[in-house]
């Protein structure tokens, strides 16, 4: 019995031993720490944008901060793919307002898409190669994109500070339509006979009647 209490006690005492090994290491060893970085934008697709030329395209955008709080800001981007014709860049074009940015934890940060179409731009499509690039999955037709980075300063990575960058490419696109008919200078009047034709060929007959009359009376 007392060989089998002496076991016991040796084995707690091993246990205990253990486990306040387990207790030191943990409180000295450092575990390394990722803190992850995300903005999400509201919208991630400008393609297929309808002007003329000359115009000037603005859209809303919104960036939301879903971690810690960081700063960006916002680039224009070419994809440039050999064999792409000059209709494929239109960075020149855009412009985002602000540029720079401060977003905080939670906060709803808003921004405007500026695109100034040349007056002498050719008829068809800008940025992209087909319409499809306005649909998911047709990444490989597009070619010009807003890109939004923000670098949080805060992040460790096992324990020595450094700099995590994220953001989104959003392709841009504008299909440049022909130039609007000018108005014909009689277009008014014209419309305006139209809508009271009735008014109109009563009065002629009416006219006519008085000639009559007037006629008759001299005779």
């Amino acid at each position: 019995m007392r060989n089998e209490k002496a076991d016991t006690a040796k084995n707690i005492a091993t246990i205990l031993a253990f486990g306040l090994l387990v207790l030191v290491l943990s409180a000295t060893v450092q575990v390394p720490i990722q803190i992850a970085s995300a903005t999400t934008a509201e919208r991630v697709i400008f393609c297929n944008l309808n002007a003329y030329p000359g115009d000037t395209i603005t859209e809303d955008m919104t960036l939301y901060g879903d971690l810690p709080d960081r700063t960006g800001s916002w680039r224009i981007f070419y994809k440039q793919i050999e064999g792409d014709s000059e209709k494929m860049d239109i960075t020149s074009w855009i412009e985002v307002k602000p540029k720079d940015y401060t977003i905080k934890t939670g906060e709803a940060k808003h921004f405007m898409l500026i695109i100034n179409v040349p007056s002498d731009a050719s008829l068809g499509l800008w940025g992209a190669t087909s319409e499809d690039a306005g649909i998911a999955g047709h990444a490989a037709q597009r070619r010009t994109y807003i890109e939004f980075k923000d670098a949080d300063a805060e992040a460790v990575v096992q324990g020595a500070g450094s700099t995590t960058y994220t953001g989104i490419r959003i392709p841009v696109s504008v299909n440049v339509l022909g130039t609007p008919e000018k108005p014909s200078p009689f277009e008014g009047i014209t419309d305006t006979l139209k809508s009271n034709i009735l008014s109109i060929a009563m009065l002629a007959v009416i006219v006519v009647l008085l000639v009559i009359l007037l006629r008759r009376r001299k005779t």
